[in-house]
């Protein structure tokens, strides 16, 4: 191999290191000043009023609202994991309806679970996250 090859190989390994490293201490920094948290939002976008609407989360009380008219929301927060599995319980018109779920995110930063119950009585989630400090 070349001496030129050889100096050229040792910068490339050197720059590529450097940028490991730094990006490294960067994931480090965000980790520790970060408020690490996960908080969950059950919002009826229903026009219907549910009742007893319960969400239960591993590792907290469970959260429950006897009478959620439309529009309303409500929700507990945890410290953050990488993954959450969750129930939410609820009767409407008559009909008792539980449907798990699960949410991923970073074990750091500040998350918000969005959890919206429809006007079929379909769950959906969405996961929003950013960096606080």
């Amino acid at each position: 191999m070349p001496r030129v090859a050889k100096k050229l190989l040792v910068v490339f390994v050197g720059i590529a290191a450097g940028l490991v490293i730094f990006l490294g201490a960067i994931v480090c920094l965000i980790y520790l000043t970060s408020v690490n948290q996960i908080t969950f939002e059950v919002a009826n976008d229903s026009k219907t009023v549910l009742h007893n609407v319960t969400l239960m989360v591993p590792g907290i009380p469970d959260s429950r609202m006897e009478e959620m008219l439309p529009t309303a929301s409500f929700g507990p927060a945890l410290p953050a994991r990488r993954k959450v599995s969750f129930r939410v319980v609820f009767d409407a018109d008559g009909r008792h309806y539980e449907v798990p779920g699960e949410v991923r995110a970073l074990p750091f930063g500040l998350w918000t679970a969005w959890i919206h119950i429809n006007d079929q009585m379909q769950v959906s989630v969405k996961v929003y996250g950013t960096f606080r400090a």
